[in-house]
């Protein structure tokens, strides 16, 4: 509401004839409308950009397996973590889903004293814990294909019919490689592991 007063000022003194210097007064006279928020509003607001937050990170933790998912809007939220949308005081929330954040259109300077955690390098270790665990899995299964023919498998998916694995594992990104000359697999990503 405040830079649509500002637009709309401007436009005034577009048509009127005012000076720049009486325009920017009365910008001035509306950037300042922060100022007129009572402490009750500005508690109010932070208190509802504190249940967003809260509710768009527990929907990151909870939908998040190898990179951010954040919600797509603010009514994903509903009704699984918030039972509705907080009032935004004046204005409407702003919400930008590639980074989670979340602000009021009309008080965008207010924030929450919440310092918000960096989890992506922790979702790529776990990412590389778990192609690494799975590597591991069809090295073990290869090793018993070997034991039970005496000889390794022509590919991966002769390990399935034997019943050595019941699916081959997910290589999440990228591909298994296997040499069937000498039973070695690894990851298209990474030969070192």
């Amino acid at each position: 509401m405040v830079r649509s007063l500002a637009v709309f000022v401007t436009i005034i003194c577009l048509f009127s004839g005012c000076s720049s210097k009486d325009k920017e007064e009365k910008i001035d006279f509306i950037d300042d409308q922060t100022a007129l928020l009572t402490e009750q509003e500005k508690d109010r607001i932070i208190e509802n950009l504190e249940l967003l937050e809260n509710a768009i990170y527990n929907y990151m933790s909870v939908n998040s397996k190898y990179e951010m998912c954040w919600p797509k809007s603010l009514d994903d939220l509903i009704p699984d973590y918030l039972n509705r949308i907080p009032e935004p005081i004046g204005g409407k929330w702003v919400y930008e889903p590639t980074s989670g954040k979340v602000y009021n259109s009309v008080f965008p300077e207010i924030e929450t004293k919440r310092v918000r955690l960096n989890i992506a390098p922790m979702l790529e270790k776990e990412k590389e814990n778990q192609i690494k665990g799975n590597l591991g899995a069809l090295r073990s299964a290869i090793t018993m294909y070997y034991a039970l023919n005496e000889r390794f498998p022509d590919s991966l998916e002769d390990l399935v019919p034997q019943k050595i694995v019941l699916e081959i594992p997910s290589p999440i990104d990228g591909d298994w490689e296997y040499d069937p000359e000498n039973g070695m697999v690894w990851h298209s990503l990474d030969h070192s592991w």
